[in-house]
Parts: structure tokens; sequence; C-alpha cells
């Protein structure tokens, strides 16, 4: 099990690597135009990598708690990875 803090940094990372990253920037031109889109949105794929982090730890709790759990950290994962595009735009 990771830490919820954890895997909203480390997700965070990963989706600003993955929404900004050249590497990555075959993935995001193929394909139809809504995954074009959600993929070059650090907020849509900061939720997906969030809620794929935290997996693991909430498939240790009930039903409600792990489907909170998971929307919780998908939601910040997103909000950091868009809080941290914005600053890389800014400098």
């Amino acid at each position: 099990m990771i830490s919820p803090i954890f895997a909203v940094i480390a997700g965070a990372a990963i989706t600003t690597i993955f929404t900004l990253g050249s590497i990555f920037a075959g993935v995001r031109a193929r394909g139809p135009r809504l995954w074009r889109e959600l993929a070059s949105c650090p907020l849509c794929a900061g939720w997906w990598v969030g809620a794929a982090l935290d997996l693991p730890n909430a498939l240790t709790r009930p039903i409600w708690p792990a489907a909170v759990h998971l929307v919780a950290v998908g939601s910040l994962t997103g909000c950091a990875a868009l809080l941290y595009r914005r600053i890389i735009d800014r400098l």
C-alpha cells in the first residue's frame, strides 16, 4: 500500500510528464479526438492516474469508502497536476 499523499504527488508528476513530455507526444497525437483532448488535459489525465495509483489501497476497503477514496485521490491528483502545469506555463 502506498500513502495517499505519495499517490497525489507521484500522480501529479506522472501526469505532468504524460501531458507535457515530448516522449509521449506520439501517444497524445494518435487516436480519436476525445482521446487527444483527454490526453492533453492535466486535470482529466490526472484523475485517472491518481485513481489507478490508489487502486491497491481502495481494494482493501469496503466498496463505498473505496469509491470515495478513489474519487478523492483522483481529484486531488488532477488538481495538483493542473496547478503544477499552470506554474510551469508561467515560468
